[in-house]
């Protein structure tokens, strides 16, 4: 009976040890692995750690223009208004504000403080006569849903769209104005009658100075005005302007300046230009102009003259106006032409050499490319062996392909050629190595070299063709700085 008891007290006893050797087996797996990919984590955050940090630019499409810049003249037809009496001023228009002849621009005032005491008896006549008008209620709340559902849409639209709806609300207002006006007259209103009357009164105490022309008006005089395509002198180039805002004086004293009206339907500018321009103008009516600092092309007609052994040219532009309307200098550029492609900084721009080998020199074997070159023998001195070297292909024209020089293909090896018809082998020296431009693509997380084709270039930039074979492509992404990129480095 003992004997049986000690006997599974053995058999448990051997049960659980094998089921704790069981737990340790798997619990030394599981600490296995989870060390396992616990260094393969350490060692992915040291890689990255370690790789350099390579800006880079994607490569779009984008134009070159082959252009002259110059700095001209501008000429507009101005009629200037002077002060016939003297007090403060009151401007009715804004700056560039387009207005016919007899349009009111600013009044005069002599007597301030009575002219201000009819102002505020007009206010309040004003604010009690619409609040006795149900009218003017309806019409401010049809303003408020008009500004809502700008601000609710307005994410859908573009910017500009803003200017236009600007214009729309000022339009509806006027007309609500207008209409509630007419209303009020014709219901009889009692306060309607006397703000006609305090009106009358304050248009009799402001001397008004109307448009003399149709045009747009400005503020800002210069003094240059007086200068006219008819009476231009090449002295006039190099003229100061002195420049005086009108719109910011508060008392005007007799015979000052107080607005301009710019003629909107034709302005010139009046340049000199280089020879060699002058020669690309030769026979040409008209030409592109790009405006440098507002970025604004525009086509318009020229002339070439030539005065005192130097060149000038005048163009004459029919729109774009009122982006110049102050201006009496700008800067321009004639544009010649117009280069498309892929647009790259000139920084990212490398050289790299290579060995121009013909093409059946280059051969394929085991999934690899490379050439079969002639190696010195290592075990019979005097003797050579025909290996096969591996090399990349980096581009192929005509019946030579370009090999970059490395230490295995370099200036004076020798390659082998087995015509595999007549068996007849013959032999190739490398002696002649060019340098292409490249740039170097990280798109696969290294610096790679790939060719580019320029078609045209500048200080700054340059334009590649886009399917150039082995180069560059769209929207690939190129190391800025080429010359502190290293091929094959890693990209961070």
């Amino acid at each position: 009976m003992a004997s049986k008891k000690n006997s599974n007290r053995y058999l448990k006893l051997k049960s659980e040890t094998s089921l704790k050797t069981e737990a340790t087996k798997h619990l030394n797996f599981g600490v296995f692995v989870f060390v396992l990919i616990l260094a393969y984590l350490v060692f992915i955050m040291i890689s990255f750690a370690i790789k350099e940090k390579v800006n880079y630019t994607i490569a779009e499409l984008g134009t070159l223009s082959n252009s002259n810049t110059y700095t001209g003249l501008v000429i507009r037809k101005e009629t200037v208004t002077m002060a016939d009496s003297a007090g403060d001023i009151r401007y009715f228009l804004t700056e560039g504000a387009r207005v016919r002849n007899t349009n009111t621009v600013c009044g005069i005032i002599s007597d301030t403080d009575y002219v201000a005491l009819l102002d505020e008896e007009i206010f309040k006549a004003n604010q009690k006569l619409d609040s006795s008008d149900p009218s003017f209620e309806d019409s401010y709340g049809y303003l408020q849903n008009r500004i809502k559902n700008y601000v609710i849409n307005q994410h859908s639209k573009k910017f500009n769209h803003t200017y236009v709806v600007r214009k729309q609300l000022e339009n509806d207002i006027s007309d609500i104005r207008n209409t509630v006006i007419i209303q009020q007259r014709s219901l009889g209103l009692s306060d309607s009658s006397n703000i006609d009357m305090l009106e009358n009164e304050l248009g009799n105490n402001i001397r008004m100075h109307k448009a003399t022309s149709s045009g747009l008006i400005s503020y800002i005089i210069d003094g240059m005005e007086d200068i006219t395509t008819e009476s231009f002198k090449i002295s006039d180039l190099s003229r100061t302007p002195k420049i005086q805002d009108t719109v910011t004086k508060t008392n005007i004293s007799v015979g000052q300046p107080i607005f301009k009206v710019v003629d909107n339907y034709l302005w010139h500018i009046v340049a000199e230009i280089d020879p060699e321009s002058a020669k690309l103008l030769e026979n040409m009516k008209y030409k592109t102009i790009h405006f440098v600092e507002k970025d604004i092309e525009i086509v318009a007609k020229i002339q070439v003259f030539t005065e005192d052994n130097k060149t000038y040219i005048k163009i004459e532009a029919d729109r774009m106006l009122n982006e110049f309307l102050n201006e009496r200098f700008v800067d321009f550029r004639i544009i010649h032409e117009n280069h498309q492609g892929i647009k790259i900084p000139e920084t990212a721009i490398i050289k790299k050499t290579f060995a121009v080998i013909p093409a059946q020199y280059f051969g394929y074997l085991n999934n690899q490319y490379g050439v079969y070159k002639k190696v010195p023998s290592e075990e019979v001195p005097g003797d050579s062996t025909i290996d096969f070297t591996t090399a990349r292909l980096f581009q192929k024209v005509d019946d030579y392909v370009y090999v970059p020089i490395s230490d295995t293909i370099k200036v004076g090896d020798v390659l082998s050629y087995t015509n595999p018809e007549s068996m007849a082998t013959t032999e190739f020296i490398i002696d002649k190595t060019e340098d292409l431009e490249g740039v170097y693509v990280v798109n696969k997380g290294f610096a790679d070299f790939k060719f580019i084709e320029t078609t045209y270039k500048d200080i700054d930039y340059r334009i590649v063709a886009p399917y150039t074979p082995y180069g560059v492509r769209i929207y690939d992404r190129i190391a800025t700085e080429g010359i502190t990129t290293t091929e094959y480095q890693t990209i961070n």
